[in-house]
């Protein structure tokens, strides 16, 4: 959660009860839950509780008694209708690489097949379920009427950290708009809703106390049970396969290895073209004859009505392909993976598990899918993503069709695209609460609360409370009520430095000190509202940590910026996200000679510039710059420029761009190929993962990444970093090797590349820096000693005073031998630690080669010349030398008990001004 502070929006449970759940029919509960079983599930729930506050025991062991007398309520009575309880504290789902486990989830009786009993079942479960033993340790949020909704302390944030990375599996494994989810705290709970944006939360309530208190809770399960699928969080445009499907069957046959596929590998020589397969992807393609011979269903959810998938006139109609394409669809649905159909614009699309998808609940949530177009049969590219819902922001298919119609090269191929469901279909919920939202969030009140009928008055501190420990909203116009001086919720315990006895464990507060500012809270500041999208390409493609040597690298860096460069030119768009993850490669199959008849086809790697979700048409010159449809900073931490990075506020520009390809290129240089130094995760670390905090606590760029930008040398350690074209020797590496021992070595032409793009950054900082100084005006100085005693006036004998005090007491350190180096300079005015370095003007040279950055022109040239001109090494390759790299700030977090932070080389949201950390995942 710590990605994402400041997403969190209090709703009391009645209203979270009316906004998102079905009324409880007073005659259906009743018949569901008889007062004579309510009666028996309190007892249940009260004796466990008693017992796990007995004695000295594990936290965990008391989390599993509390789990097992909720296991047992579920085995005896009936806990929710319809569903069943699976626990899993022990066991990390099987097919979860992450292997979080959530200590339990409600699964309908219907999937009761699917369970994998004791493992966390994130594909069937439907509401998450966590246990903790009790206390405000142990809660995620506070109901305190002047502190954040969000607790801040370091165990209350890894809980939420918790339960943020539980619902993100929930999200991963299936296609859900939203989630519920339980935290039962001891003899608490409280009702919590996930979506993309960030969490509503009820206030913490007690379900043991009376039998009243135990039924507020079984009121909820007999709501969730009677809610539609929709109002439960789950997208109804997607449909779950079964196995008796014509798709399910299908799918099987279309990933089994086809014999006519084509190797992908660079420079493969492809003798002969097999039948139909796509040489060029098309926005269009013709439906599969398949269906005129009814071998398929039209309804690819249909279980009767199709033919024999098995014949031959089936199986010889399957597409050929290149290789890698049906590898990455047979592994999307081997295993045990549920396959789902999307609807996306009328079409029905097959898909099983993601090539990719977030390492966050919020945010953008972007998955990736190889996935099966059925009425053509063709594979094709699928993501699913939240976008930020602005006026005026384009949706990427837009810009993706601009582009298209423009003969934009290196781009991807747009087949279509939606708001799913339709414009305002799917929508986040949470956001709807921030302060520009439409709906009005509870202020938790600090006022006493009327109890539930039956049930004691406890004192505020008491962990045991009484219906809430809530801040109420005034019931009448929905005003929050005003918060009384003394911040209290009813009477204070006799001791309030002393623990509570009841089983929260929670201590008396301190009255806050008359004199101390009040803090504001920031509930739902970091709200950000979503739109669910889809949107469909043609092209599969290759991510770029597939290259396989330094030309190739540099090869598809240079396609990808001549394609950045077209969509500027023809069109007027930056792309404002260049990232290695945004670098593809699409291998082609080229016919070399067509004309002699003595062609060849062969296949060929090109980039492809993807992702242009946060493109921008490019400030037309002359007119007044519009100010930011979105207000923060977006990109991905690691490839943004250094003074993107400093000046989040600054438009992105071209020059900006070019710097994002060079920190692309030196990342994937690093990580694949030799270098003279072996520790390649000490310098992403310390290059691409590092920032530094300004004055206003804000993110900006790490100090290497400037420094090597700015002084257009890449110095690491006090090294010069090279790349090499072949293995280096085992007795050099850069710690142990002296500056002229590069010279035994053979470099690469990447060196002298990355040389060559570094000049031109460091005359572009050198001239912003003196204009920005020059702009701001330049500060004056501290005079020096001398001077002032020089200078001085009558009308400055105190400063005279002043200084000669102080050059009497340098006399007498001297005199002591106590006497710094700055003291004994022959030009102490030289070195003045007060004095300011007055940058002096570029010169024109350096203006001129700043001023090429204004276009592609000077790079792609350069690029050009250096991979036609060079010869590049076959043995510059190095495999992955990031394969277990830990970035820095997950080290110190990975022993947390079952809490792993969110970590993710993704693109910052708008509203998030901390960058997310890397992995290293391809």
């Amino acid at each position: 959660m710590s990605d994402a502070p400041h997403t969190t929006v209090p709703l009391l449970f009645e209203n979270m009860m009316k906004a998102y759940l079905p009324p409880v029919d007073p005659d259906g509960f009743d018949t569901v839950y008889s007062t004579e079983m309510i009666r028996r599930i309190h007892d249940t729930f009260s004796k466990a509780i008693r017992l796990s506050g007995k004695g000295e025991k594990d936290d965990l062991i008391k989390e599993k008694i509390i789990s097992q007398a909720w296991y047992k309520v579920h085995k005896n009575e009936t806990l929710c209708p319809g569903y069943l309880l699976n626990i899993s504290e022990t066991k990390a789902d099987g097919t979860d690489s992450k292997k979080y486990r959530i200590d339990g989830a409600l699964i309908p009786e219907t999937d009761e097949e699917l369970i994998d009993e004791g493992r966390p079942n994130y594909m069937p479960g439907d509401l998450g379920i966590e246990f903790k033993r009790g206390g405000t340790v142990n809660d995620a949020w506070n109901d305190h009427p002047k502190k954040d909704v969000e607790a801040d302390a370091y165990k209350r944030t890894g809980v939420r950290g918790q339960l943020m990375s539980y619902g993100e599996r929930f999200f991963f494994f299936q296609h859900r708009t939203g989630l519920f989810m339980l935290l039962v705290n001891g003899d608490e709970f409280r009702v919590v809703r996930w979506d993309r944006s960030g969490c509503i939360v009820t206030e913490a309530l007690n379900y043991v106390d009376t039998t009243e208190h135990t039924k507020k809770l079984l009121q909820f399960f007999y709501a969730f049970s009677k809610a539609s699928p929709a109002q439960r969080g789950v997208d109804p445009t997607a449909t779950r396969l079964s196995k008796d499907s014509c798709s399910w069957q299908w799918m099987q046959l279309v990933a089994a290895v086809h014999l006519q596929d084509i190797d992908h590998a660079d420079g493969t020589i492809v003798p002969v073209v097999p039948p139909n397969f796509i040489i060029k992807p098309t926005q269009t393609a013709p439906r599969s004859p398949l269906f005129a011979i009814n071998v398929l269903a039209d309804d690819p959810a249909a279980t009767t009505g199709f033919g024999d998938l098995s014949s031959s006139n089936a199986t010889s109609a399957i597409i050929p392909m290149f290789k890698y394409v049906r590898d990455f669809f047979r592994e999307s649905i081997t295993g045990t993976w549920l396959p789902y159909r999307l609807k996306v614009c009328g079409h029905d699309y097959l898909v099983g598990e993601p090539i990719f998808g977030p390492h966050g609940l919020v945010g953008r949530g972007t998955r990736g899918y190889v996935a099966l177009e059925w009425d053509t049969q063709r594979l094709v590219f699928l993501k699913d993503a939240w976008r930020p819902f602005y006026d005026g922001v384009a949706q990427e298919g837009k810009t993706l069709a601009k582009l298209d119609r423009a003969e934009v090269s290196s781009v991807p191929t747009l087949i279509c695209h939606e708001d799913v469901g339709g414009p305002g279909a799917q929508e986040t919920e949470a956001s709807q609460y921030s302060s520009t939202g439409e709906k009005k969030r509870d202020v938790f009140g600090n006022r006493p609360i009327a109890p539930i009928p039956g049930s004691r008055p406890k004192a505020s501190g008491s962990g045991a409370s009484t219906t809430s420990r809530t801040r109420q909203s005034s019931g009448s116009g929905g005003a929050p009520q005003a918060q009384t001086s003394s911040g209290s919720n009813g009477k204070r315990s006799a001791n309030p430095g002393k623990a509570s006895q009841g089983s929260g464990g929670r201590s008396g507060k301190r009255p806050r000190p008359e004199d101390k500012v009040p803090v504001v809270p920031k509930d739902g500041f970091g709200l950000r509202h979503l739109t669910h999208y889809r949107i469909i390409v043609a092209e599969v493609c290759l991510p770029s940590t597939d290259i396989t040597s330094g030309e190739q690298l540099v090869q598809i860096v240079w396609n990808c910026m001549s394609g950045h460069q077209d969509a500027v030119v023809k069109c007027g768009i930056l792309h404002r996200d260049v990232s290695s993850g945004n670098i593809l490669i699409r291998p082609e199959l080229v016919c070399t000679d067509p004309e002699t008849g003595n062609s060849e086809n062969v296949v060929l790697w090109w980039g492809v510039l993807s992702d242009w979700e946060l493109a921008k048409a490019l400030p037309i010159e002359g007119k007044a710059v519009i100010k930011a449809r979105q207000p923060h900073r977006t990109g991905t931490w690691y490839y943004m420029s250094v003074y993107s990075l400093t000046y989040p506020g600054h438009p992105v520009c071209i020059a900006d761009e070019l710097e994002s390809f060079f920190h692309v290129l030196l990342y994937l240089a690093v990580r694949f190929l030799w270098t003279n130094f072996s520790n390649a995760g000490a310098f992403v670390d310390s290059y691409f993962d590092a920032f530094e905090l300004d004055n206003d606590d804000r993110a900006i760029c790490g100090l290497l990444k400037e420094k090597i930008i700015q002084s257009g040398s890449l110095m690491w350690n006090k090294r010069r970093i090279h790349f090499l074209a072949e293995p280096p020797r085992k007795d050099h590496t850069l710690q142990q090797q002296d500056a002229s021992d590069s010279d035994s070595e053979q470099l690469s032409p990447l060196d002298g590349v990355l040389v060559k793009l570094l000049a031109y950054f460091k005359a572009r900082y050198a001239v912003l820096d003196y204009e920005r100084q020059a702009f701001e005006g330049q500060p004056r100085p501290l005079p020096s000693l001398e001077s002032m005693i020089e200078a001085a006036t009558p009308s400055s004998s105190s400063a005279v005073a002043a200084a000669r005090t102080k050059q009497l007491r340098r006399t007498q350190y001297k005199a002591k031998g106590l006497a710094r180096p700055s003291m004994t300079d022959a030009n102490p005015a030289s070195s003045a630690p007060g004095e300011l370095t007055v940058l002096e003007k570029p010169s024109q040279a350096v203006y001129d080669m700043a001023a090429k950055l204004a276009s592609h022109d000077a790079i792609l040239d350069m690029l050009a010349r250096e991979i036609d001109a060079r010869i590049w090494p076959t043995a510059d390759f190095a495999g992955d030398r990031l394969e277990g790299y830990v970035p820095r700030q997950l080290q110190s977090t990975a022993k947390r008990a079952r809490v792993q932070r969110q970590s993710a080389m993704q693109s910052i949201p708008e509203g998030q001004e901390v960058p997310s950390r890397a992995h290293t995942a391809s």
